[in-house]
């Protein structure tokens, strides 16, 4: 139809096509999930988008700019130009409230621990006077629900040193050792040349107080190191105190030659 040179009425009909506009959603991060409902849509609809997250992720939030208030896995709204939807998603961490408490249920610390892992408790240990502490009782190991933990103690040990000394004032050794208990003393026994070793005095048993020991010994008896014979004659070496003498025929010299027996 032609506007030009017209000689009678006529109806005309306009026609007017709808714009449409490209609803569009990214996901963050690239891989955590899909969003279908993608696509165009007429100006003045509405679009759905369904948000799929993939294995161990979770919605964090939709936003076109500010975050949205919508929380559920699928968003809608009215097209009325171009929409780019962010959606965030995070890794689906599930945790627990850890609860530690003292002897007398007094509330220390409460810990979020994820699903599986260990809770590490407070960072100083509780403290109870007359006791020590020696742990939490259920254990802290493999939290997969709410866990509420006791503090676990014992009465209080009190712990004595005992010295060892040897027979000229010498430190040997020195051990703590709890009270009431026995003092083992060095792993092995001191040694005096011509002598040997019995024990310790004082006693090493229950021991009540800080403690000196001394290591006791006993002469040794004289010993025959070595005997020499020939057709005429038979000698024997002696050592006797740390001292070398010779017995011929039951009688004992000295090195010079000196009977001393």
């Amino acid at each position: 139809l032609s506007f030009e040179n017209i000689d009678a009425n006529h109806d005309v009909e306009i026609v007017f096509n709808v714009n449409k506009y490209t609803v569009t959603a990214t996901v963050i991060p690239a891989g955590a999930g899909v969003v279908k409902g993608q696509g165009e849509y007429d100006y003045g609809t509405n679009y759905t988008l369904t948000l799929e997250p993939a294995e161990g992720w979770v919605l964090k939030e939709w936003r076109d700019g500010i975050a949205l208030d919508e929380k559920s896995n699928t968003l809608t709204g009215t097209v009325y130009g171009a929409i780019n939807i962010e959606v965030e998603l995070v890794q689906n961490i599930v945790t627990y409230n850890v609860t530690f408490l003292d002897w007398d249920a007094t509330v220390l610390f409460v810990e979020k621990v994820e699903e599986g892992k260990d809770a590490k408790g407070p960072d100083t240990t509780p403290e109870r006077e007359g006791y020590t502490f020696t742990g939490w009782a259920p254990d802290l190991t493999n939290v997969t629900s709410d866990r509420t933990v006791i503090a676990q103690y014992e009465v209080a040990k009190t712990y004595y040193t005992v010295t060892f000394l040897d027979w000229n004032a010498t430190k040997l050794y020195e051990e703590k050792v709890e009270e009431g208990k026995d003092a083992k003393g060095p792993d092995t026994n001191p040694e005096r040349e011509g002598y040997t070793f019995t024990g310790w005095a004082p006693d090493i048993t229950n021991v009540t107080a800080n403690l000196t020991v001394i290591a006791q010994y006993e002469k040794k008896d004289a010993t025959a190191v070595e005997t020499i014979t020939d057709d005429e004659l038979r000698i024997t070496k002696v050592l006797r105190d740390g001292v070398l003498y010779i017995e011929r025929d039951g009688k004992i010299y000295s090195v010079q030659g000196q009977r001393v027996k």
